[in-house]
């Protein structure tokens, strides 16, 4: 069956039409892909296309030439041969006398014959004529049956165009639906990797609330400590007081006194925290310990003084790592601000807090740092957990804690 294959050929990008014969249009569609022509539709060849096509007339009329060469040829030969000997005769009659006339009976007429090689020649021929018209007959019969079997597969043609024009259809969506996964995939791969930056956004916010709730719960045991501390000084019981000399208590001469004045001392006190404590005078001097807290930020502040000096101002404040920015900040503050109070003669105190601060982060807490002026003796240390400790005396002073 003849199909034609309209496509683009694939090297020059012009349009082909290629005829090809084949049962199938699936092996005419692979045969122009073989010769590198891109197949846009396949169209079977009907009415006289098909059968003036030139492959279809060199497969369906070599046979029918072949038979009629071999009969034409000893027929136009046999016709050739019976001429010359009729003209011959004619020759042969014209040179011969004319005899007489006589009246023509039936009887009198010669029987028509042939030399025997002559006919014999004839009959043979007949004989082969009669053969080659066999043979043309059943080479009819074969092309027939032929035909029979191919009106089938010309019965499904519309089909096989519909299956093909529907395969062309997707392979022509193909691209688009192709672009679309592409984009779709390239949207889960970029929501993949928001997810991974959210996740790694997240870590170190865990760490830190781990790293809080560490730093908190390590202030609340700081916090626990020393409201049981305030409480055992307020559980101790008050001096009797009918006893008492009504002689005002004075330090000894060796305690050397801060040279701030009480009020000053005790509004910052007033000012930084909340609750007070106080502990009972000290046997024969005089000088009791007023303890402040507050709790917020883990701090505390504790005071030596007696009716009209200051002799220690302490505070402590926590500066833990994992502790909230703010309230590191706020505490710093307030170690400065302890420093120019009960210092005022100290020059620059927040630098030598922050640069004794960084190194005694790094060392043992059994370290500390001690800066020695002409009217106070300041000393800085910390603990395990970060609470660091500013104290502030005379540089003579021998009041211990």
């Amino acid at each position: 069956m003849l199909w034609h294959v309209h496509g683009t050929d694939a090297s020059t990008g012009q349009p082909v039409i290629l005829s090809v014969e084949n049962s199938a249009p699936t092996q005419a569609v692979q045969t122009a892909l073989g010769k590198r022509i891109l197949v846009s539709r396949v169209v079977r060849a009907t009415g006289l296309a098909a059968w003036f096509d030139r492959t279809t007339l060199h497969n369906a009329l070599l046979p029918l030439l072949a038979a009629a060469v071999a009969l034409l040829a000893p027929l136009c030969y046999g016709l050739y041969t019976m001429n010359q000997i009729e003209r011959a005769r004619s020759a042969a009659l014209a040179i011969q006398p004319a005899p007489s006339l006589a009246p023509l009976t039936a009887t009198s007429l010669p029987a028509p014959t042939l030399p025997a090689p002559e006919l014999a020649a004839q009959r043979q021929r007949a004989a082969t004529l009669q053969s080659q018209l066999d043979s043309l007959q059943l080479e009819i019969l074969h092309a027939r049956a032929r035909i029979a079997d191919l009106e089938p597969a010309a019965a499904r043609a519309p089909a096989l165009q519909s299956d093909l024009d529907s395969a062309r259809k997707k392979l022509q969506q193909a691209p688009s639906a192709s672009t679309d996964l592409t984009r779709q995939i390239a949207a889960q791969k970029q929501r993949l990797a928001d997810l991974q930056n959210r996740a790694a956004k997240t870590l170190p916010l865990v760490d830190t609330q781990q790293k809080l709730l560490a730093a908190n719960a390590q202030l609340t045991a700081q916090i626990d400590l020393l409201k049981t501390q305030l409480l055992e000084l307020a559980a101790q019981p008050a001096p009797d007081s009918s006893h008492a000399s009504l002689t005002p208590v004075t330090a000894p001469a060796d305690i050397w006194a801060l040279s701030i004045p009480r009020d000053t001392a005790l509004d910052f006190v007033s000012l930084h925290f909340g609750k007070e404590a106080f502990t009972r005078p000290t046997t024969a001097t005089g000088i009791r310990t007023l303890k402040a807290l507050h709790p917020q930020n883990a701090c505390a502040v504790a005071l030596k003084i007696d009716a009209t000096r200051i002799y220690l101002a302490a505070l402590s404040v926590s500066l833990a790592p994992e502790a909230p920015p703010e309230k590191i900040a706020e505490n710093t503050q307030l170690l400065a601000a302890f420093a120019h109070t009960f210092a005022p003669e100290w020059k620059n105190p927040d630098e030598w807090l922050l640069a004794s601060i960084k190194s005694l982060a790094a060392k043992k807490s059994a370290e500390r740092l001690l800066l020695l002026g002409n009217q106070f003796q300041a000393t800085l240390s910390h603990d395990d957990l970060h609470q660091f400790t500013l104290r502030i005396e005379s540089p003579r002073s021998s009041l211990e804690d």
